[in-house]
């Protein structure tokens, strides 16, 4: 059995535990109080608050039927303490430091506590025994609401009263230091008992003393049988048959019914009796820890072993505590001890080196059963062992003796092979050995045993266990054993015949030649002959099966006729396919398993478990089809070493793994699993370490030992935990109930929020306000079985998406930040096999929000925003229509200012639009004028010819004795003639000019840019302009080159006619300012200079005031009267010179006159040389 400590802190001595209705696990100690959730301990001390104990030294628990606690204090009276509220009723003499205590106790050191079914508290102390009668029950009672009754005059009065029990039938028994008395409490609570004769109703129950007047009761037990179990300081452990006892009567004329029980100097001192589950009796002594298994009918004692580090700490025990889960806590010196009692599920066989008959070795390599259901161990360098009954383990009383005796029960051995100093080996045995350790055992049918060996073959003993033959590997030899190294595996088939399987193959036994011979084991192409390494051979329902290191299957073919002796045999492999069609490969084999249903088990290394089927393709091969089960269902660990199906049930396949024994349940398709926290000592075994009895029981064995278990004892815990609350933070610190009656005035600048007023896993709801958004929990599932495999989930609804996983060891939920609202936190826990509390605990938590966010600060905010928002309109709406006055007087001074643009630019376009015309009508006028005028002007010149020639005739005909004066008439009519004709061919090429001029200025500005000589634009513009003002100025054009320049004519003209218009209408109003010889003058010059055609246009007109030079450019900017000028012109034909790439600037002296320059690019026409050379200035 393993006993482990519970805490670490070793200033701890446990007094008494009880287990709430919960299941939560309370400790009195000598330094307080404690609450143990089964990690974790909470502890209660004594404080100068007066909610809380009486005193730190507590020896005794007791849980009533309403849930609360009684506290026995050592030198303090009696508390009662309520779970829920965790507040405490004291009851006890009034001191200096409780003066609250109302009503004064008799006894303030209290041993014992009970309950009646009247709800009557019984206490046991140092003067007596006292009785508590509620009048009131709930949380607001008080000491007053108590009746308290003292036994003044009892047999044990003034004697110290140790321990008090109420059996099935209601009676009372105290023990005490002068021995039992008893009482039945129905006599009690009669009416018709007077007060002062209650006393004299106690019974003395008189024992058989050894040497001794009187002895000290120190425990009681009324078990499940109704037999009273009796502890005594120094007198032993006596037991009552209490079943026929009623109203407090009790036959004692036959000596016999008191029997004395263990009368051992081990037992001499109990202190404490205690039943388990499973109705096995325990006891505390000084001598260690006592156990009566009712079943057996056999008594251990288990004690302290300075070698083994799982046994008892010290044999001295105070307390026994069995909780509702079978968990043993023991209260021992300066710790806590605890084992579980279901622990007694797997066994082991004890090593005794002192006792030759007892296992000399822990390091067992094989346990087998022979057909007598011996057990047979091998160890390593012992040899050979096979179990025994021990006939004088048995008493004439049919009890059993200490298990520290000289007995070898309940595992006795004979050992073949001895190696102790004190006793010599029998070499004479049959199964003496002196080479090579056995690793395989098997009795045949026919009486035979098969012994292999580690590395020297087999050895064949004969039935009668007379003679014994060797069988060894022999190179010279085809049938001898394949190998002679680890002969593990060996099996007798259904026809009788013997397999053996070693390092190098499987091996098959010819009774006839007495020998063995090799049998070939084929590869996946049924060619090659391996040699593998046997872990296992079973013969299923229609196969016989062998499993391999390298994880391959392979199964026996046989061929030819058994009878003719030509029979073939072969083991042809076997592939290993998952259902989802995948080839799947495993490390290795090590056993094969086949269930009552004819489903195959696969053990593996790595892999896990293997469930499937042997199927045969339509190709005619044997295949394996299955699932793996692993970790994934719940297995502890993926290297499984053997597997036994359940005899008794058939759901169930029991498994040893690296980290324990594992049970699948095959309906449910989940593992459960045991380790060392549930009793099992080892979990090292050895492959082919193992054996099945025929009863079901499974042995395995390794370098540790033998573990063995009854797989039908084996319940797995299907006790559904209760999940509780154990903690709750704020802000990282703990938050501890405050009762009305602790809680501190309030303060102006600390509001006090009294978060709990009871334990948090009794409290419905928490409210906390926005500083208080960070909170946690803990939780615990109130499950001591393994309480480290307990799992949790927890959530905060309202918050968290799903269910957050955790495990015993963060058992914690924190949370940060959270916002303003309602949450529900939630936790659900299981136990150590899985098995869950769907409901939980949960708790609802109100965060308020800052008092900005509360609802009447949004409704003042609503209303404050409100009022800004009209008064922001209403200051806005001031502003926006002085801001709408204004920006409509300004928008009808803007109108009035864009219509005048309107018209302005209406005119402009009127303007461009009679240019337009003008040039249409120009071009017009240029066709129909030049054409008469060329008749015109070719009429005068054929006329001139036609009078010359007339001339002659009139000559020719007055012949030359003509009149002179005759001749000298017609001569002059004849140049007045011709005078005319010259005057009418010059007006005819003078309209010809015109004509040309007009041809040129009408061209439209749609045309196509060309390459134009820029003096014809100069000579065709000034012809139409010069006609207009040829009475006031003179036209000059000074010529240095002709450029040429690549342009819109038709813009450039209307550039040019624009300056000459200015210039003749500057001179036109100067000249009533000038004297009478005034003369205007235009001087018009173009020139090469720098690669550009410079042209430039001199006047001496009235000139430009200084304050409008800056102006004329600019549109609609003119100084002429109204009607006379749009104040286009000279803004048009800047942006005109600006598009063709080149500038137009003026210089001008007012009354002197103005000069404009025109500067366009040159074309490439142009002679680059010629305009180097020119050096023209204008």
């Amino acid at each position: 059995m393993k006993f482990q400590d519970l805490l670490i802190d070793e200033n701890i001595v446990a007094m008494d535990f009880i287990e709430d209705k919960q299941g939560m696990l309370w400790i009195a100690s000598d330094s307080g109080f404690y609450k143990f959730d089964g990690i974790e301990m909470q502890h209660y001390i004594q404080n100068k608050k007066q909610n809380s104990i009486l005193s730190n030294a507590i020896n005794t628990l007791f849980l009533d039927s309403q849930g609360n606690i009684w506290l026995g204090y050592k030198h303090a009276g009696l508390s009662r303490f309520d779970p829920v509220t965790e507040k405490f009723i004291h009851f006890s003499l009034p001191t200096a430091n409780h003066n609250k205590v109302a009503y004064e106790f008799s006894g303030n050191a209290i041993e014992t506590i009970v309950e009646d079914k009247f709800h009557n508290i019984w206490v046991g102390s140092d003067v007596g025994l006292t009785q508590i009668t509620p009048k009131k029950e709930g949380i607001e009672a008080t000491t007053d609401d108590f009746v308290i009754l003292s036994f003044t005059n009892a047999p044990f009065t003034n004697s110290v009263v140790n321990r008090l029990v109420i059996d099935k039938q209601q009676n009372l028994w105290v023990g005490s230091d002068l021995g039992v008395h008893f009482v039945n409490i129905s006599q009690l609570n009669s009416s018709t008992v007077a007060l002062n004769k209650i006393n004299s109703l106690f019974k003395e129950l008189k024992l058989p003393l050894n040497n001794s007047k009187s002895m000290s009761v120190v425990s009681l037990l009324a078990d499940s049988d109704q037999t009273l179990w009796i502890g005594t300081s120094d007198q032993g452990v006596f037991s009552l048959n209490i079943t026929h006892m009623s109203k407090g009567s009790l036959n004692l004329a036959n000596d016999n019914s008191i029997t004395p029980r263990f009368i051992n100097y081990s037992l001499r001192n109990v202190e404490d009796i205690k039943q388990d589950n499973n109705g096995d009796i325990w006891f505390a002594t000084k001598s260690g820890l006592g156990l009566f298994s009712a079943t057996q009918q056999v008594f251990y004692l288990y004690q302290h072993n300075a070698e083994d580090l799982t046994s008892l700490a010290t044999n001295l025990i105070y307390n026994i505590f069995i909780n509702q889960q079978g968990i043993l806590y023991l209260s021992i010196p300066f710790t806590i001890q605890t084992v579980n009692t279901n622990s007694t599920w797997f066994k082991t066989i004890p090593i005794n080196t002192e006792n030759k008959n007892m296992l000399q070795s822990k390091a067992v390599v094989t346990a087998d059963f022979d057909n007598q259901q011996n057990l047979w161990l091998s160890g390593i360098g012992t040899g050979l062992s096979k179990e025994f009954k021990d006939k004088k383990s048995k008493n004439k009383s049919n009890e059993s003796i200490l298990v520290n005796s000289n007995s070898c029960a309940p595992h006795c051995f004979i050992n073949y092979q001895l190696l102790d100093k004190n006793a010599e080996p029998d070499k004479n045995s049959i199964f003496y050995l002196d080479e090579g350790g056995v690793v395989g055992f098997k009795e045949d049918s026919q009486g035979r045993i098969w012994l292999g060996l580690y590395n020297n073959g087999v050895y064949k003993v004969t039935a009668n266990k007379q003679h014994k033959t060797h069988y060894k590997y022999d190179k010279e030899k085809p049938n001898s054993l394949s190998s002679n190294w680890r002969n593990r595996v060996i099996i007798e088939d259904s026809d009788q015949r013997i397999w053996v399987g070693n390092q190098a193959g499987i091996n098959l036994y010819d009774d006839l030649k007495d020998t063995f011979f090799r049998v070939p084991i084929l590869d996946s192409n049924a060619q090659t002959i391996l040699s593998v390494y046997i872990n296992a051979i079973v013969e299923t329902k229609h196969h016989l099966l062998i499993g391999s290191g390298d994880g391959r299957l392979f199964y026996l073919t046989e061929t030819g006729n058994k009878q003719n002796k030509d029979q073939k045999l072969s083991f042809e492999n076997i592939k290993i396919r998952l259902k989802n069609g995948e080839n799947k490969y495993v490390t290795s084999i090590t056993s094969i398993t086949e269930t009552q249903d004819g489903t195959i088990w696969l053990s593996t290394l790595t892999t896990g478990l293997l469930k499937g089927s042997l199927v045969t393709t339509k190709s005619g091969e044997l295949i394996f089809i299955g699932d793996i089960y692993d970790h994934r269902q719940g297995l502890n660990n993926n290297n499984i070493s053997a597997s036994h199906a359940d005899l008794n049930d058939n759901n169930r396949l029991w498994l040893h793994t690296e980290f324990g024994i594992s049970v699948f349940y095959i309906d449910r398709e989940r593992f459960y699993n045991f380790s060392s926290i549930d009793g099992i000592p080892s979990v090292k075994q050895w492959i082919n370490c193992a054996d099945q009895a025929k009863n079901g029981d499974i042995y395995y064995c390794g370098p540790e030992g033998v573990v063995y278990f009854s797989p039908k004892d084996i319940k797995l815990n299907t006790r559904i935990p209760e999940v509780v609350l154990t903690r709750f933070y704020v802000n990282n610190k703990v938050v501890d109930i405050e009762h009305e009656d602790e809680i501190q005035p309030f303060k102006q600048d600390n509001k006090h929020y009294n978060l709990l007023t009871k334990n948090i896993n009794f409290t419905n709801s928490i409210t906390l306000n926005y500083q208080q958004s960070n909170f946690a929990f803990d939780f615990s599932s109130l499950d001591y079985t393994a309480p480290l495999k307990n799992k949790y989930k927890y959530m905060l609804e309202g918050f968290d998406n799903e269910w957050i996983t955790t495990n015993a060891k963060r058992r914690h939920a924190n949370y940060s930040n959270i916002p303003a609202g309602e949450y529900i936190f939630k936790v659900k826990g299981s136990n150590n096999h899985g098995f869950w509390n769907e409901g939980g605990a949960k708790i609802k938590i109100i965060i308020l929000p800052p008092w900005y966010l509360t609802l009447w600060a949004k409704t003042i905010f609503i209303l404050i925003f409100s009022l800004l928002i009209f008064s922001f309109i209403r200051y806005r709406t001031q502003q926006q229509t002085k801001i709408l006055t204004q920006r409509s007087i300004d928008l009808e001074l803007a109108v009035n200012e864009r219509t005048a643009e309107l018209k302005n630019a209406q005119k402009t376009i009127a303007i461009q639009e009679r240019m337009s015309s003008l040039g249409t009508l120009s071009a017009g006028i240029s066709h129909e004028i030049n054409n008469p005028t060329n008749f015109v002007y070719g009429s005068c010149q054929n006329m001139d010819v036609d009078l010359t020639r007339f001339k002659q005739f009139i000559y020719d005909l007055a012949g030359d004795d003509a009149d002179e004066e005759v001749l000298s008439a017609f001569e002059h009519k004849f140049i007045s003639l011709h005078e005319h004709l010259d005057i009418i061919g010059e007006g005819a090429q003078r309209i010809k000019k015109i004509v040309s001029g007009l041809s040129a200025f009408s061209r439209s500005d749609k045309d196509e840019m060309e390459v134009i000589p820029i003096n014809q634009c100069i000579e065709s513009t000034v012809e139409l302009v010069k006609t207009e003002y040829k009475d006031v100025t003179l036209f000059e054009l000074v010529f240095t080159n002709n450029p040429e320049v690549f342009c819109f004519p038709s813009k450039i003209n209307q550039v040019i006619m624009n300056l000459l218009i200015n210039a003749g209408q500057a001179i036109k109003a100067n000249s009533p300012n000038k004297c009478d010889d005034y003369f205007g003058n235009i001087r018009i010059c173009s020139a090469i200079v720098d690669n550009n055609c410079v042209l430039k246009i001199y006047d001496n007109g009235k000139g430009i005031a200084t304050g409008h030079i800056t102006k004329i450019f600019e549109p609609f900017f003119t100084t002429k009267e109204a009607g006379e000028g749009t104040g286009l012109g000279l803004s048009l034909s800047y942006e005109i010179i600006q598009q063709h790439g080149g500038s137009l600037s003026v210089e001008s002296t007012e009354n002197v006159g103005t000069c404009f320059t025109l500067v366009l690019p040159l074309s490439q026409h142009n002679d680059i040389e010629s305009v180097k050379s020119s050096g023209a200035v204008l």
